[in-house]
């Protein structure tokens, strides 16, 4: 046990303790392990996930964060997505898609990792995020991925592509101003403007692949593309999360977490490197 040692042995529920066990294993293997012991993280969180199916279902628990994750398992899809539904439902489905045998990309390995970090604590078992230092070393990072003074090289949908990238990370990033000395975070914009970007990849990536005009909107992209086999499933599954946080925070006003507006810039990080292939 080398990150919830005190939470499982305070926890007299045997379910709970797999569960926290299982959530040990899940990280120690992905933050400490090798590529082959990273992909291993996703077939112990299939256990993960069916012993915290379980314990939701019997849990009298009517916090948001449980009805929520309960209707990810029960099948439901309800029309306004929630924010703890897209990244569970997506955890869920990146799990299925390694076992049929697609490729799963390091971008949502590590998003798997953080998510279980997360989810013990939706769950009420700790307080403590594992990656919690991780993140607030990202957000003070100077590093870009984006970097602005690039923008002019491009043109077309790879310009508007990019000047929205741009701008998503540099507010996933804390940065300073006469006004705003102490420096600010915002969720809210990132989500907004990744979704903003990736709507421009998959147009591209339409247009490219079948010589037609895009449609209207991005997810009728990604579904014509991932039926087309241009993509794959598994991708098409990373692609609708970001699509569908920018979605929810545009309509409900409803921001995200950290460690999922990570995983929609290095989403955009990944979706540059195949724009310029």
């Amino acid at each position: 046990m080398n990150y919830y040692y005190a939470e499982y042995e305070n926890s007299e529920n045997p379910l709970v303790k797999d569960i926290i066990s299982l959530a040990d294993q899940i990280l120690t293997l992905y933050i400490e392990g090798n590529d082959h012991d990273k992909l291993k993280s996703l077939e112990i969180t299939d256990k993960l996930l069916k012993d915290v199916k379980l314990y939701v279902e019997n849990v009298k628990d009517t916090s948001l964060a449980i009805s929520d994750i309960k209707e990810v398992f029960s099948g439901g899809f309800p029309q306004n997505k929630s924010i703890i539904f897209i990244e569970t439902l997506l955890v869920i489905k990146r799990v299925e898609y390694y076992f049929r045998g697609e490729e799963i990309y390091d971008f949502g390995l590590e998003h798997n990792a953080m998510f279980v970090s997360f989810l013990m604590i939706l769950l009420g078992f700790t307080k403590k995020s594992v990656f919690g230092a991780q993140i607030k070393e990202y957000i003070a990072s100077t590093e870009r991925a984006f970097p602005y003074n690039k923008e002019s090289g491009y043109t077309g949908r790879k310009r508007l592509f990019y000047r929205n990238a741009y701008r998503a990370e540099m507010y996933s990033h804390r940065f300073y101003t006469d006004l705003n000395p102490e420096g600010m975070y915002d969720m809210y914009t990132p989500l907004i403007l990744t979704r903003m970007a990736t709507e421009q990849y998959l147009k591209e990536l339409y247009e490219k692949s079948t010589g037609k005009d895009a449609p209207q909107t991005p997810a009728e992209c990604r579904i014509e593309l991932r039926e087309g086999k241009v993509i794959t499933r598994y991708y098409a599954r990373e692609l609708w999360a970001v699509l569908e946080r920018g979605n929810i925070n545009t309509h409900q006003g409803e921001s995200n977490y950290a460690f999922a507006n990570l995983h929609g810039i290095k989403v955009l990080t990944h979706c540059f490197k195949e724009m310029n292939k």
